[in-house]
């Protein structure tokens, strides 16, 4: 087995754990913002329910300004999301250019 592909399948297995990661953390992800919205109001929820990004970043600024610090498990969790899709998509990216 030639260097290139040991390399080439490592790449793929990195770009499967990512999918992965984002796969179990999305609908967790969704759950608790629809659940910190319901804490809200029930328009906090219906906005949460059509574009569920913008309340993710506007919960976890409250989080944060509310804890004063971001070793929170909700602003990890969006962390670790951004972070699996950022170098999903440059894996994707790679591969796709590659071939």
């Amino acid at each position: 087995m030639e260097r290139t592909d040991r390399r080439d399948i490592g790449v793929a297995g990195i770009y499967m754990l990512t999918r992965l990661v984002l796969w179990v953390l999305s609908p967790i992800l969704y759950l608790w913002t629809l659940y910190l919205a319901y804490l809200t109001s029930f328009g906090a929820v219906l906005i949460s329910l059509i574009i569920p990004i913008g309340p993710q970043l506007y919960y976890a600024w409250v989080i944060w300004n509310g804890t004063g610090t971001l070793a929170n498990l909700y602003i990890i969790l969006c962390g670790a999301w951004l972070v699996a899709a950022l170098l999903g998509f440059i894996i994707r990216m790679w591969i796709e250019n590659k071939a």
